[in-house]
């Protein structure tokens, strides 16, 4: 039996200089002196899936997920990030070279995207104000002139790339403030069982918090603001 296909991408976001966020609010019913909630508002807690805590299952699960591709390593440079930079051999990938890795590569004409919040203690960034607004953002996507540019490429409509809701899951490091694939592959395991949704076309964005940093599995090469010297890439272009 062949595992899901589950596209891993998007952006793993740290936010290093942000305050704790405080957990999500009970709701409180309405008096004569309070205002209603927008409908905006109540479509984005209806999209929330809540808290999830990551189970032996996750665990087992994420050990069958493979990742393809191979890293795009660019070495931080404050003036031009691309400067001196020769294309690398093995295992990593020039940082600009988007070319098709394959016979034939599959294409994303359309997508769902959805978020997930790691908290480790189920209150702590548990919804999306510790990174702002990306849930509006992708929202607002949505058949904008932004999108549409993508159909030069994949032939695929703007309104083609939608929000699917967001979930947070419960995770916890007791001795490292790294994440390495493991980790990234539980939290994923969790939020598909969640979701259920797998393919291409499921785009799954992991929003790691404050203070954490995540490094590619036998490499030193590492998304960490708090240590340049490892400090090599922002993101994730590949899928399990």
């Amino acid at each position: 039996m062949k595992q899901p296909f589950v596209r891993f991408g998007g952006v793993l976001l740290l936010a290093t200089a942000l305050a704790a966020c405080s957990g999500m609010s009970q709701a409180v019913p309405a008096g004569p002196a309070q205002s209603q909630p927008s409908q905006s508002a109540v479509h984005s807690e209806a999209m929330h899936g809540g808290v999830l805590s990551v189970t032996a299952a996750d665990r087992a699960l994420a050990r069958t997920f493979v990742a393809n591709g191979r890293p795009h390593i660019t070495p931080v440079r404050f003036k031009n990030p691309f400067a001196k930079i020769q294309p690398h051999t093995g295992n990593f990938g020039y940082p600009l070279d988007m070319t098709c890795q394959t016979k034939k590569c599959p294409v994303m004409n359309a997508s769902v995207a959805y978020n997930i919040y790691v908290t480790p203690d189920g209150k702590q960034c548990a919804t999306e104000k510790c990174w702002g607004n990306p849930e509006e953002f992708l929202k607002a996507l949505t058949g904008s002139q932004l999108a549409g540019v993508a159909k030069q490429y994949t032939g695929g409509d703007a309104t083609a790339y939608t929000y699917g809701g967001s979930v947070a899951v419960k995770y916890h490091l007791n001795y490292s403030n790294t994440f390495y694939n493991n980790d990234l592959f539980t939290i994923l395991a969790a939020a598909y069982k969640h979701f259920k949704a797998t393919g291409l076309n499921a785009q799954y964005h992991i929003f790691l918090p404050p203070g954490i940093d995540t490094c590619f599995d036998q490499y030193g090469e590492c998304y960490s603001p708090d240590n340049l010297n490892s400090f090599y890439f922002c993101a994730y272009h590949t899928a399990a």
